[in-house]
C-alpha cells in the first residue's frame, strides 16, 4: 500500500496507524477485486543461504 498516513511511536520508533486507518486497510485487503486491479511492482530478491 502507498500513502498510508502513519505516525511513529516516540518510545520505540514503531510505525503506527490510527484505528480508522487500520480498519480501512482491512476493508481494502478483503476486496479481492481491488487487489486484482492494483498495479504490480517487482522488487529484487536475494536468496539467503545459511
Amino acid at each position: 500500500m502507498e500513502d498510508v498516513p502513519a505516525g511513529v511511536c516516540p518510545q520505540c520508533g514503531e510505525k503506527v496507524v490510527k484505528a480508522e486507518v487500520g480498519q480501512r486497510i482491512a476493508k481494502l485487503i478483503e476486496n479481492s477485486d481491488m487487489i486484482a486491479k492494483a498495479p504490480r511492482i517487482s522488487v529484487p530478491a536475494i536468496k539467503f543461504d545459511a
